[in-house]
C-alpha cells in the first residue's frame, strides 16, 4: 500500500467526498447507477487542481481518491468515457 506524501493529497479530497456523500452522491447513484463513481472522481479532481483530462490518471494516482473510489481512471477508460 502506497502511503499518502501530503495532507493536501488526503485532507482535501476526504472533505469534498465527505461533503458529496451526503448531497450529490445518493442522486449520482439514482441517475447514473452505473458510472456514479466515474463522474464524482472526475469532479473531485478537476476541484483539486485544474488538469486536462488527458492528465487526470497521474493525480488520480497521487491521491488517496484511487483507495476511496474503485473506478479505474487509465487512458483507455478515459477513451471510452469520452466516445
Amino acid at each position: 500500500m502506497r502511503l499518502v506524501k501530503s495532507n493536501y493529497e488526503y485532507g482535501n479530497i476526504t472533505s469534498l467526498y465527505k461533503i458529496a456523500e451526503n448531497t450529490i452522491i445518493p442522486i449520482l447513484k439514482e441517475i447514473y447507477p452505473t458510472i456514479w463513481e466515474r463522474i464524482i472522481s472526475y469532479v473531485m479532481l478537476w476541484d483539486i487542481q485544474l488538469l486536462p483530462m488527458k492528465s487526470r490518471h497521474y493525480l488520480y494516482e497521487r491521491t488517496c481518491i484511487s483507495r476511496i473510489m474503485v473506478e479505474s481512471m487509465s487512458h483507455d477508460s478515459l477513451s471510452r468515457m469520452l466516445s
